[in-house]
C-alpha cells in the first residue's frame, strides 16, 4: 500500500480526481478508528465536513465510497504473525508515516523553488535581468493589444508611449495590475479578453506575493 506522490503538502488530487490522496486515506482511517467499521454514514459525514478536503465534491465521500476505499486499504495491509493490533490502527500508522514523508518531500520542493526565486531576485538587483523583464512586459502589452485592438483608443491614446523604466517592485505591481484592471473595465464580462485578463490578474497577484516574500527572505539573509 502506498500513497500516490505529490509536491503539494495538502495532498493535491488534481492529477487524478478519482484517486484518494494520502491525506484523505489518513483522515478516513482516523474516522473509522473513532466511529468503528460499521458506521459509514458517520465516517462519510466527518470527511465531508473536514476543512482539509473541502476541494472535493461532497458526493466523493459518500458512505459506499468510504467503505470500498477502506476495504482496499485493509486488504493491502501486510499481516504480521501474532499481531493483535487492530487493522485500523496498523493502517493509520502506515499512512501517518507516508504522510510525513510526503510533507518532507513537499518542503524540499518548496525550498528549491524559494532558492531559485531568491537567485532571480539577486540577478534583478544586479540589473542582469533588465532586458528580459522589458521583453516580457512588452510581450504582455502586445498580447493584450492584439486581443483588443481598440484598447489604446479607449484610453484616448493613439501612439505607443515610450516604455517607462520600472525600478521597484511596487512600480511593477502597479503597472501590471493597472493594465489588467483596465482590460477588465473596458471589455464586456464573459468575453475572451475579459476572462484572459481576469486569469492573468489572479496569477500576477499570487506571483507578486511570492516575490515579496522571497524578497523579504533575501533581505534577512543579507
Amino acid at each position: 500500500m502506498s500513497c500516490h506522490s505529490t509536491n503539494s503538502s495538502d495532498g493535491d488530487s488534481s492529477s487524478n480526481p478519482t484517486e484518494w490522496t494520502c491525506l484523505e486515506k489518513l483522515l478516513l482511517s482516523q474516522a473509522v478508528y473513532k466511529y468503528g467499521e460499521n458506521s459509514w454514514l458517520e465516517v462519510a459525514s466527518v470527511l465531508k465536513q473536514n476543512a482539509l478536503v473541502q476541494h472535493r465534491h461532497s458526493d466523493f465521500f459518500n458512505h459506499k465510497n468510504c467503505y470500498f476505499q477502506y476495504y482496499l486499504l485493509t486488504e493491502g495491509l501486510q499481516t504480521e504473525k501474532d499481531n493483535q493490533t487492530p487493522a485500523v490502527v496498523r493502517l493509520a500508522r502506515q499512512l501517518y508515516m507516508q504522510r510525513i514523508q510526503e510533507i518532507k518531500n513537499a518542503l524540499v520542493h518548496h525550498e528549491q523553488q524559494l532558492g531559485q526565486l531568491v537567485s532571480e531576485i539577486d540577478l534583478i538587483r544586479k540589473g542582469e535581468l533588465d532586458d528580459r523583464l522589458k521583453v516580457e512586459y512588452n510581450l504582455v502589452s502586445t498580447n493584450m493589444s492584439q486581443s483588443d485592438p481598440d484598447l489604446d483608443s479607449k484610453h484616448g491614446k493613439t501612439d505607443t508611449p515610450e516604455l517607462e523604466i520600472i525600478k521597484t517592485t511596487v512600480e511593477f505591481e502597479r503597472d501590471i495590475v493597472l493594465m489588467l484592471t483596465n482590460a477588465l473595465m473596458y471589455n464586456k464580462e464573459g468575453t475572451e479578453t475579459y476572462l484572459l485578463a481576469l486569469e492573468m490578474l489572479e496569477d500576477v497577484k499570487d506571483q507578486i506575493e511570492l516575490f515579496k516574500f522571497a524578497n523579504s527572505f533575501f533581505k534577512r539573509k543579507m
